[in-house]
């Protein structure tokens, strides 16, 4: 009884060293061994995941939490651009990467300016603005 104790226990703390490194070796193992320590955690795991899965889903629904109208404030905002002075304006919703974001074109004095503005924190993702031709 006492050595299934002290293995138990050295099972523990080598898994535990194995999950600090933070390597897919590490991880398989240790998942290993605590199935093997208690058969009911690959369970507990798999639903784990599942809800993990079910979170990830709902990050990419179709439904924005900022309108169009602010998503164009904060790109307008980053450009320092008046919008009684802009033309060409266009704005998709689409998703990037599992994530919702607004496309934001515009020009204004000159130049052609591209915006990623997430559609749920506001954020912009990604930027850029160009010289027109």
């Amino acid at each position: 009884m006492f050595k299934k104790i002290i293995t138990a226990f050295f099972a523990v703390v080598f898994s535990a060293l194995l999950v600090g490194c933070g390597t897919e070796m590490g991880d398989d193992l240790s998942s290993d061994m605590s199935s093997i320590l208690d058969p009911n955690m690959n369970n507990s795991a798999e639903q784990n995941n599942t809800n993990y899965s079910d979170q990830q889903s709902t990050n990419t629904s179709s439904e924005a939490k900022i309108s169009k109208e602010k998503a164009k404030e904060i790109a307008l905002k980053h450009a320092n651009a008046e919008e009684s002075k802009i033309s060409d304006y266009e704005i998709d919703l689409d998703t990037e990467n599992g994530v919702l974001v607004y496309e934001i074109s515009f020009d204004y004095n000159g130049k052609e300016y591209d915006y990623d503005v997430d559609a749920n924190t506001g954020e912009i993702s990604n930027s850029k603005n160009e010289l027109i031709d």
